[in-house]
């Protein structure tokens, strides 16, 4: 829906250039002041060249003035990534230990329970 909202806002203002473009061509004199030159081109020249160069400074502005929240962004992405990585690094010590000291019936102890918890120990050990 969104791109096809786009595109016919692109298709409007596009036929509105041309529509601008055909009704003013008649060529305009522009003194280069300091310099002694003058050139005449049309008017639709002069207006859609504004347009761009407004277009492409407002962007490389904005582009310009939003470096800090870019890298910001970056750091947090690199931070994110490095503890995700130490994550699963302590994930697999955890279960390597838990491998380790698991009891000879194949029942794992839950993590975290008080040593003497019977529900924490396997059946074997809990009667005991």
């Amino acid at each position: 829906m969104l791109r096809a909202l786009s595109w016919i806002i692109s298709i409007v203002l596009l036929a509105v250039a041309v529509i601008f473009s055909v009704n003013h061509r008649q060529p305009v004199t522009v003194d280069l002041w300091p310099l002694p030159m003058e050139v005449a081109p049309p008017l639709y020249v002069l207006v859609l060249v504004g347009i761009f160069l407004g277009f492409v400074v407002g962007g490389t502005t904005t582009w310009l003035s939003q470096g800090r929240h870019r890298r910001r962004a970056r750091e947090r992405r690199y931070r994110m990534e490095r503890l995700e990585r130490d994550l699963q690094t302590t994930q697999r010590k955890l279960d390597a230990l838990r491998r380790e000291n698991r009891p000879d019936t194949g029942e794992q102890p839950r993590v975290g329970a008080a040593p003497n918890d019977p529900e924490a120990l396997p059946p074997s050990q809990a009667q005991a």
